[in-house]
């Protein structure tokens, strides 16, 4: 079966100070994300993209056949789409060379998070994933997940770009 690409707003930039909850799939939803050296692979990727490119990862948890990310921008030129485009692509790439095999579905799943909510209903969804598929007791208790509640203690904890540019 195949899957249509999800489509973007039309009426919304995508540019800016926003928090987005990002869903990407592996192909074909194959067990491909099931190791350290697997997930550290693809995690150094989507962290330097989104470090250069102005996204902190205030939540994320890497599951066997897919990636959640709570992602924000923090200025007002950090630009959604041309972000998720490169980290899938740099991770897929270097997937690939490691790997010999091909990471991605085509498109990913995006909702832009409301401020009202504050990414908190996200991140609590996105940390329990793991312990909804009876992987683990307790969000913090899952190697491949990270939020500002547990990082420290994890294997993912994702550091906040500085608030200097990077040339």
């Amino acid at each position: 079966m195949t899957l249509r690409r999800p489509q973007r707003l039309r009426s919304f930039s995508y540019t800016g100070k926003y928090s987005y909850f990002v869903t990407f799939c592996t192909r074909d939803r194959k067990e491909m994300l099931d190791s350290d050296e697997h997930v550290e692979c693809v995690r150094e990727q989507i962290l330097r993209t989104c470090s250069e490119r102005r996204f902190a990862i205030p939540a994320a948890v890497f599951m066997a056949d897919h990636v959640h990310l709570l992602v924000r921008g923090l200025d007002k030129d950090s630009h959604f789409i041309s972000c998720m485009t490169l980290a899938r692509r740099r991770s897929a790439l270097t997937y690939r060379r490691r790997f010999e095999a091909d990471l991605w579905q085509d498109g990913y799943f995006e909702r832009v998070v409301r401020d009202a909510d504050d990414g908190g209903g996200a991140s609590r969804y996105i940390v329990n994933n793991p312990v909804r598929r009876g992987l683990c007791r307790a969000p913090e208790d899952y190697r491949y997940a990270w939020s500002p509640s547990f990082a420290a203690r994890n294997f993912g904890s994702a550091p906040e770009p500085s608030e200097s540019r990077h040339g």
